[in-house]
């Protein structure tokens, strides 16, 4: 996990359900995610409300919030499992 990026406790919750499954693709995930402290608008996110957005990193739907006025900070606060 990026020092820019937080994991609400809910968000830390939902990770472990799929972490027995799915493995590579949280792994991937991780990845990812830690991105979004150099960019958190990056390319396939999109807004969703004023501060959050969310993005489909492979099998995963993410929702995060842009903590400002702290630039490259992002807190992660919803994953669920697309398809």
């Amino acid at each position: 996990m990026s020092d820019g990026v937080y994991w609400e406790s809910a968000f830390t919750v939902q990770v472990s359900k799929y972490l027995q499954d799915d493995p590579a693709g949280l792994t991937e995930l991780i990845a990812v995610t830690d991105a979004l402290a150099d960019n958190p608008f990056r390319p396939g996110s999109v807004a969703w409300g004023e501060a959050y957005r969310r993005l489909h990193p492979g099998r995963y739907r993410v929702l995060y919030r842009l903590d400002h006025p702290e630039p490259g900070q992002v807190s992660l606060i919803n994953l669920g499992h697309v398809g």
